[in-house]
Formats: C-alpha cells, sequence, structure tokens
C-alpha cells in the first residue's frame, strides 16, 4: 500500500516507451504521478498545464567512443514542435555522479557528441559490454551514496559540454579547472579572470602577461605591444622603435632607449 497519494504512481519507459509515459502522466494527471524514462524524444507540445515538471526525471546515457564521451542520440533528435519537461540528467561510463542539468533543460545540440554510429548509447541493456541505461543505473547504486552527486563530473573525466563538470569547464573533451592567464580559450566562462581576449585568458584585472596576444600596448601589464605580443619593456640603451618598448618611455632614433635625464647611451657607439 501506498500512505501518501501524491508518492503512488510512477510512470517510466525506454525511448518511445518514454514517450508514453508522458501522455500517460498527463491522462492519469488525477494521480500525480512520476514519470522516469530513458532516452525519450520529445512528446509533448509547449505549454501543458498538467505535466508536474518538479516529478519528471528524463535520463541521457552516454558511452566513450575513443577519447570522445558521446551521448545517446534519439534525446537530441528534432521534437518538430515539442518539448521536454522535468529534469535532464547525463549518465557517464566513467564517473560515480551524474550531471543535472535542471529543470525543462533543451540545450544547443552542437555542444555535445552524439553517439550515431555504432547505436550503442541508446541500448536499455548493454549486455556484457555494460554500456546500456541498465548497466549505468546499476553502477550508480553500486556506490552506496545517497542522493547521488548530480553536480557533474571531476576533474579529469570525460565530458562534451561544459555542463558535464562540477568546475563548469569542458576542455579538449576532459573535465578542466578554468584557465589561467595567457592560456588558450575560447570562451570569457573559459577563465578564472572571465575574460577571454585574443585567443588568450587576461589576468584578473584583465591585463595581459607578457607571451599573450595584444593589439595595443595598453592592452599588456608591461605597457609594450610589439608584433601582437607582451614583452618586456626594454633598457637604457637598447633598439628600440617607439617610446613604449622602453622603460623610460624614451626612445631615440639614433639613441635606443634613454634615461629621462637626457643621458644617451647611443647605439651609434657599438657601431665603431
Amino acid at each position: 500500500s501506498c500512505d501518501d497519494p501524491d508518492e503512488c504512481v510512477v510512470l517510466t519507459g525506454h525511448s518511445q516507451g518514454g514517450a508514453i509515459a508522458n501522455l500517460a502522466a498527463i491522462i492519469n494527471v488525477d494521480l500525480n504521478p512520476y514519470v522516469i524514462t530513458f532516452g525519450q524524444p520529445a512528446a509533448v507540445h509547449e505549454p501543458c498545464p498538467y505535466i508536474n515538471s518538479e516529478k519528471y526525471y528524463r535520463y541521457i546515457n552516454s558511452v566513450m567512443d575513443g577519447d570522445e564521451l558521446e551521448h545517446d542520440v534519439v534525446p537530441f533528435g528534432p521534437g518538430l514542435g515539442s518539448s521536454f519537461f522535468g529534469y535532464m540528467i547525463i549518465v557517464s561510463p566513467q564517473s560515480d555522479a551524474v550531471a543535472n542539468y535542471g529543470l525543462n533543460a533543451y540545450p544547443d545540440i552542437s555542444d555535445f557528441h552524439l553517439n550515431i554510429e555504432p547505436f550503442k548509447a541508446h541500448s536499455m541493456d548493454g549486455g556484457e559490454e555494460g554500456f546500456g541505461y541498465i548497466q549505468r543505473i546499476e553502477a550508480l547504486m553500486s556506490h552506496d551514496e545517497y542522493p547521488i552527486p548530480a553536480g557533474g563530473w571531476h576533474q579529469g573525466d570525460a565530458c562534451s559540454d561544459d555542463g558535464e563538470c562540477i568546475s563548469g569547464f569542458c576542455n579538449e573533451n576532459l573535465c578542466s579547472g578554468l584557465l589561467d592567464s595567457c592560456e588558450s580559450c575560447d570562451d570569457n566562462e573559459d577563465c578564472i579572470s572571465g575574460n577571454c581576449y585574443l585567443g588568450s585568458c587576461t589576468r584578473i584585472d584583465q591585463q595581459v602577461d607578457n607571451g599573450c596576444s595584444c593589439f595595443f600596448s595598453s592592452d599588456c601589464d608591461s605597457g609594450r605591444c610589439d608584433s601582437l605580443e607582451c614583452m618586456s619593456r626594454l633598457p637604457n640603451g637598447s633598439s628600440c622603435n617607439e617610446d613604449s618598448d622602453c622603460i623610460s618611455d624614451s626612445c631615440g632614433w639614433w639613441s635606443g632607449c634613454y634615461g629621462d635625464d637626457g643621458a644617451r647611451a647611443s647605439l651609434m657607439y657599438n657601431f665603431y
């Protein structure tokens, strides 16, 4: 028996069966069922007042193909006007946690690697190879940790999207820490500083360290941008092209960098 009528009914299904479970929940809305699906395609058009998203959980499997984590393609197929409801949860072959994308999530398909050939990730039962939904859930339960961690995967775990990682950053198919100054980046979110400039992370103060790309001398912490790269400024007597090349802020055509007191270390003397 069930003491709480709102906790009595659970509808579940795999693939098309998951879509049918969604429709069955609408028909039996008076029972306020839980809906748990695996590899489910989109099935219901929005808005739908008969759906309680807080009680819907849809799992998406993933498998390793070489060094890439690939996902069940069916949940990412075109919905033809239909939408997803409930919590989107991705399971991994390499982690004792899941990546919960939250309520009614419908992320950009271009952010994910999809398992199309061979068609493994959509399997409910992966058999001895262990790549199916059943094996993923059994593996999570075997860790005897409840509730199961849902914030994503640890640094070094395989990933294909930032949302799968605890750090919020997936770099070259692995969950990584955020990038420090001068490390290559694609977006601002990749960087500790929150600023990706010309393909490299800046410092927290938005300045660029030596060796990183720049357009202007004002980009650089050193105050010198030469050949699109931040460089150290030069001491007196060094060959220079402009004032910003020099520590002294003074560059002479014949003398090179020279001091503010006018004492010039002429480069001409080096030719004799």
